[in-house]
């Protein structure tokens, strides 16, 4: 048996209210269901995460996701909300997954 690739799912978590971090997350679990589905073992940082604003610096927690791409065979860029792109944290785990050669799968839910 095949050992399963992994994918990280990156895209924005942060909105202006509470209401919009849910539909980040709502987001972003759809994705996880595709990666299920089309054969990947996905890590999703919006779920792992999920309403633990304050705990830590957000620097920690971008520094642990960014520790998290690296381990992993592609990424998934999403393109809910305002996108990827308008996200510091989906924007610095891009440049990693660049830096280490990941494949980069564009957001199959649009």
């Amino acid at each position: 048996m095949d050992k399963p690739r992994l994918l990280y799912i990156a895209g924005p978590y942060r909105a202006n209210t509470l209401n919009g971090i849910h539909n980040n997350i709502a987001e972003a679990r759809r994705r996880m269901e595709w990666a299920w589905l089309n054969g990947y073992a996905p890590i999703c940082p919006h779920t792992n995460s999920a309403y633990t604003d304050g705990l830590v610096s957000d620097q920690i927690i971008l520094d642990g996701y960014k520790e998290m791409v690296s381990r992993c065979d592609a990424i998934l860029m999403g393109k809910w909300g305002k996108g990827w792109a308008c996200s510091e944290g989906a924007t610095e785990e891009y440049k990693v997954a660049i830096d280490t050669g990941l494949e980069v799968i564009w957001d199959p839910l649009v």
